[in-house]
């Protein structure tokens, strides 16, 4: 027993290190070049898009409070963090916390295994479960578009694909639901819509043909 507790103990350690340098930012990092670039240039609402879309895939500090800055400063609408409290600390750890959810269904399924009792079946259901919701309703809920690009989507999945609008740089798409294979948004013109994840993925929103 002592044994996995220091095991655990080494993991928590490696992994709580590795989160720390990573949100470490410095102006060589290519992402703040090109922040501070878009600063420089007058474009504060592509600034403001991608850090929105560093602070959704790294949760640190400095791109909350820069962004904070760039929204209040410059009365720029819609870039809103769309978090719930738990999920940035979720999201931020999630590696260690992937590590523990990992030991306790091999633990839950080695009981099922040795035992065959029925509770622990409901457990290993529990677990996965519970990891099916937590993947399911981690961020992003909106994307942001950093750049003017016609955008196809689809009024169901079903349906044939449409040009819905030409959308300036630093729009932005709330999300409303997943799919597989689908964004459900609604535009800024206050249409509902569905957004294939193949032309959109955070913030980014590729460059669509026009049929």
């Amino acid at each position: 027993m002592a044994k996995k507790i220091l095991i655990l103990f080494f993991l928590f350690w490696v992994l709580s290190v590795q989160v720390i340098v990573a949100q470490k930012v410095t102006e060589e990092d290519g992402w703040l070049k090109k922040v501070m670039l878009a600063e420089q240039q007058g474009d504060y609402a592509r600034a403001a898009a991608m850090l929105c879309q560093h602070y959704y895939t790294h949760f640190d500090s400095f791109s909350h409070q820069r962004l904070q800055s760039l929204v209040s400063h410059y009365d720029l609408q819609g870039y809103e963090l769309l978090l719930k409290k738990w999920q940035p600390v979720l999201a931020r750890f999630f590696m260690l916390f992937a590590v523990i959810y990992c030991v306790l269904f091999l633990w839950a399924f080695g009981l099922l295994l040795k035992r065959k009792k029925s509770r622990y079946l409901f457990l290993c259901w529990g677990l996965i479960g519970t990891a099916a919701w937590f993947f399911y309703s981690l961020p992003p809920l909106r994307l942001v578009i950093t750049r003017s690009v016609p955008v196809l989507t689809y009024q169901a999945p079903s349906a044939a694909a449409r040009l819905v609008a030409t959308l300036p740089g630093g729009s932005c798409l709330t999300v409303l639901g997943e799919q597989p294979l689908w964004w459900k948004v609604r535009t800024p013109q206050g249409e509902v819509a569905y957004v294939q994840k193949s032309l959109a993925y955070l913030v980014e929103v590729e460059t669509a043909q026009a049929p």
